[in-house]
């Protein structure tokens, strides 16, 4: 627990921890992600170091590099024969060090994309709906690759696409 977060209290792996900063059981009747769906999340970096932001296997993993520059991976449904492809989008810049900043891990079903405080950092054409697994597990700074910094808010926003609705 890190009193000082960006918005009330923030969480941080410790040294010997071996559990994720936050684990959540989300299997598709939970959370849904077939239409798409935006994960936003706000992270203040204290070093830069390889590390992994999150995981929803399979459908989603967000890492950062050597240099402090998130990369996300999609794994997605491949219109068409049902087969699975990977699709990534690797930023050219690095999160700032020691301030705080809201990364946003984006799929609308065509597109996928990161944006840091509302600026779109990369993206990259995928097709097809994110594959996910009926027991799905999503983890924040899991252990074996701890964020090196303070995690504060998760949200998850997801599409749900229906039929029109006509009004009288």
């Amino acid at each position: 627990d890190v009193p000082g977060g960006r918005f009330g209290h923030g969480r941080r792996a410790s040294d010997g921890d071996r559990n994720a900063v936050l684990r959540w059981p989300a299997p598709p009747r939970v959370l849904d992600l077939r239409d798409g769906f935006v994960c936003r999340l706000d992270l203040r970096l204290e070093t830069k170091t390889r590390a992994t932001v999150l995981r929803l296997p399979p459908a989603l993993d967000l890492l950062l590099d050597e240099q402090g520059r998130p990369i996300a991976r999609f794994r997605r449904f491949a219109e068409g024969d049902g087969s699975t492809a990977l699709a990534q989008v690797a930023s050219p810049r690095s999160l700032p060090l020691h301030r705080w900043c809201t990364l946003d891990v984006c799929c609308n079903g065509t597109s996928v994309w990161l944006q840091l405080d509302g600026v779109e950092l990369a993206s990259a054409s995928a097709v097809g709906m994110p594959q996910q697994d009926g027991d799905g597990v999503f983890e924040v700074s899991p252990a074996e690759a701890p964020f090196p910094g303070v995690v504060d808010e998760v949200r998850w926003f997801v599409y749900e696409q229906a039929p029109a609705q006509l009004l009288p």
